[in-house]
């Protein structure tokens, strides 16, 4: 998680594409990708400059994960600009539905990426952008099996 969110930090989308799983990179472009993660920061902040915190949560397991997923919106086209029903996210992430290919076969864990604003900022923020993450392994690598901005 460390590379993809330097990649985010550097504004390298496409290098943060290549660390995406392979349904997900079919699922969104770079360009989608960084338009996911500029809506999902929070507005008027300044742009990500250091991972704030990072960590997976012990407490979700895939099917926790399953449980909580609906037939929401895609990332694509959330990254469209498509407006999200308000209900959505209420309950916590994922907020928008999993690819059924993040099966409990591959699936690694569940964390939460925190993008910090620049050092010395004076916007009052711990952090700018969160990000929900869960990670897969495909062919004996880790990758981003799905990502999504926390919906304020």
């Amino acid at each position: 998680m460390t590379q993809f969110a330097q990649a985010i930090i550097e504004g390298n989308t496409t290098a943060a594409h290549r660390l995406l799983a392979p349904w997900l990179q079919r699922a969104v472009t770079p360009d989608e990708l960084a338009a996911v993660f500029e809506r999902g920061r929070i507005a008027d902040a300044p742009a990500p400059a250091r991972i704030f915190d990072l960590g997976l949560s012990s407490a979700v397991d895939y099917a926790t994960l399953t449980e909580a997923s609906g037939p929401h919106a895609s990332l694509a086209s959330y990254a469209h600009g498509d407006e999200l029903d308000p209900e959505i996210g209420m309950e916590g992430p994922p907020c928008f539905a999993l690819d059924p290919a993040l099966d409990d076969d591959n699936f690694r864990g569940w964390g939460v990426l925190d993008l910090g604003p620049p050092d010395g900022d004076e916007c009052g923020l711990d952090f700018v952008l969160r990000l929900s993450i869960a990670l897969a392994e495909v062919d004996g690598k880790l990758c981003i099996g799905h990502v999504e901005p926390e919906l304020t």
